[in-house]
């Protein structure tokens, strides 16, 4: 299992704050990993509760 992902939720005044810290895992790891990585982190951003302010930031191993 590929761990990649780091939550931390701040209680905070009007809202509260869930940092998401992602390292996307790059083209060296199988499909299958990849996946399951990219539904590891659906699974979180879900559990956000709505009124949170979701901030997701990290190295999404992007290429343009």
């Amino acid at each position: 299992m590929y761990s990649g992902l780091i939550l931390i939720r701040l209680k905070a005044v009007p809202f509260n704050i869930t940092l998401v810290q992602v390292y996307i895992p790059t083209t060296d790891y199988d499909d299958e990993q990849i996946e399951d990585f990219y539904n590891q982190l659906q699974d979180i951003v879900d559990k956000v509760h709505k009124k949170d302010i979701l901030i997701a930031q990290g190295d999404w191993n992007a290429k343009v």
